[in-house]
């Protein structure tokens, strides 16, 4: 097979070759800017250019405006039967520091769909809880979660207080709750969305619907629905017992 030389060198086959570059990174650091691509490998700026977007598309990097690119998180996001419905726990595991900003925290009647998901009465109310979560003091996620008003008194002042939703629920409510049902895809971010996750544009990221109940009682507590960074984190679903098995292909960085 005939090498392929720097000038020849399509934008695909430079996002390649970075690939392997990043995995010797660390998340957060600087990768090359355009002009360094056209001086390291001698290709186009346009090819330069083309090759980030395409990683960036692959949500490897993150390009900040004025700043340049730099290695996405990528954190695993593993969603399980058996694993806690807790951002907070999933941060903290892959060893980095969780935190919260709350946006919006009120006592509201709930729409229907959300009312029949939480199995309450018609003349029921809720708390609708709207924060973002941040890694590392870095926003990657913005949820709206729905709890019955009964079960959480003075929420807000709880939840201040701790900071994990989860944690919350089950040190101040006795509440312990497991994954009911989950459901997610990458979407489109809405307009209203992306300024709170620091897009500039409204790109892919994951949409994730979740159904919480308590394992002590069987009550439904909570209903959430979150936009996440899909340049934060690979959202994985486990079924069954697969103990840990990861079968990893040549191009997963």
């Amino acid at each position: 097979m005939t090498a392929v030389s720097p000038q020849d060198l399509s934008y695909h086959q430079l996002a390649d070759l970075l690939v392997d570059e990043i995995r010797r990174r660390r998340p957060g650091d600087r990768m090359p800017s355009e002009h360094e691509l056209v001086e390291r490998h001698g290709v186009s700026r346009i090819t330069a250019r083309a090759a980030l977007q395409e990683l960036e598309q692959r949500h490897l990097v993150r390009r900040v405006r004025g700043s340049g690119t730099f290695v996405s998180l990528r954190l695993d996001y593993p969603i399980s039967p058996a694993g806690p419905p807790s951002f907070s726990e999933v941060v903290r595991r892959a060893g980095r520091r969780p935190g919260h900003v709350i946006d919006d925290i009120r006592t509201v009647r709930p729409p229907r769909p959300v009312r029949d998901a939480l199995a309450l009465r018609p003349d029921a109310r809720t708390v609708r809880l709207r924060r973002r979560g941040l890694v590392d003091d870095d926003i990657v996620s913005h949820q709206t979660q729905w709890l019955p008003v009964d079960l959480v008194p003075d929420l807000r002042r709880n939840l201040e207080r701790r900071g994990s939703l989860f944690d919350t629920l089950v040190a101040d409510y006795d509440l312990h709750p497991r994954r009911f049902w989950n459901r997610a895809e990458l979407a489109t971010v809405p307009a209203d969305v992306a300024p709170a996750l620091g897009f500039e544009g409204r790109p892919q990221a994951w949409w994730i619907e979740s159904c919480n109940r308590c394992l002590r009682t069987g009550r439904i507590v909570e209903l959430s629905s979150s936009w996440v960074r899909a340049d934060a984190f690979r959202i994985r679903f486990e079924h069954g017992p697969s103990d840990g098995i990861t079968v990893e292909s040549e191009d997963h960085p």
